[in-house]
């Protein structure tokens, strides 16, 4: 009796297990490509592609980093484009500043006196001024060119094998030649030397003429070397100085300027063509 009890027992508690099992939902899992379970098999797939979009979002990162480490060309130019340009230097002009005529500032006696000086086409004279106060070399000058003898040339060697220099203001050029005829002295005598323009640059009587801002005749004048001067004061460059021009032709026989004194001492005019104020062609002499 009590085993059948028992067996009634065990089979009423399967049957309740059996309802209550068909009654509780069925909870599935899926295992993802990482080894982590998930309820929901796209639940993987949308983690693998926010994997995908954190990878592409790292590379775009690393591409926008080495852009920046390594500009393209076009950021370059961009770049320099924006950046100020450095500062020009400062340009040296050798020489006096030109001043048009229209520009100077001129009273009416000394306009009629400067005008004179339009009949002069070269200058030959011996060159002064406060610090070489002595020399005896050759100038001939126009207004565009100047040709120095070097009269007592005593020693050739070559840093100074020249005895004649050519100086061309407008293209602002300086060139020696050997010309002398003592024999076996000169190489070539049509052979050119560069000098350097500025070393060999002096002021001519037109370039005193040129650089004129403003002047005055002030009313006095004294004789110089057998010629009357007459005295002007003049402005260049904002520095006052002071010149005798040649009462005839409007000339400056001396002028001092900025505490130095230039004299341009045995003036003749029209003593050479300015043809001749470049190199001629010569012989050589064995």
């Amino acid at each position: 009796m009590r085993m059948a009890n028992n067996m009634i027992f065990f089979v009423g508690v399967m049957l309740l297990l059996g309802i209550i099992a068909g009654c509780m939902p069925v909870v599935k899992t899926y295992v993802c490509p990482d080894g982590k379970q998930v309820s929901d098999p796209s639940m993987c797939v949308n983690e693998e592609a926010q994997a995908s979009a954190n990878s592409g979002n790292g590379e775009e990162d690393n591409v926008k980093t080495i852009q920046t480490s390594n500009p393209s060309a076009e950021e370059v130019n961009e770049k320099e484009e924006s950046a100020p340009a450095p500062p020009e230097p400062a340009l040296v002009e050798v020489g006096l500043n030109v001043i048009p005529l229209d520009q100077k500032e001129l009273g009416a006696k000394l306009v009629d006196l400067l005008d004179q000086n339009a009949k002069v086409k070269t200058v030959s004279y011996n060159y002064f001024y406060s610090e070489v106060p002595y020399t005896d070399n050759q100038y001939d000058s126009s207004v565009e060119k100047l040709k120095i003898e070097i009269v007592n040339k005593r020693k050739y060697n070559d840093e100074e094998p020249y005895d004649m220099i050519y100086i061309d203001f407008v293209n602002k050029i300086a060139k020696g030649y050997c010309e002398t005829e003592s024999p076996g002295t000169c190489e070539d005598r049509n052979k050119p030397y560069a000098l350097d323009y500025a070393t060999f640059w002096v002021p001519t009587p037109f370039a005193w003429v040129d650089c004129i801002e403003s002047a005055e005749l002030t009313g006095r004048s004294k004789q110089i070397e057998g010629r009357q001067g007459k005295e002007v004061t003049f402005k260049s460059g904002g520095v006052s100085g002071i010149m005798w021009l040649d009462a005839f032709y409007g000339i400056p026989i001396e002028v001092s300027y900025d505490g130095i004194d230039y004299k341009y001492q045995n003036l003749r005019v029209n003593d050479i063509s300015a043809d001749l104020l470049v190199h001629q062609k010569l012989a050589d002499i064995p």
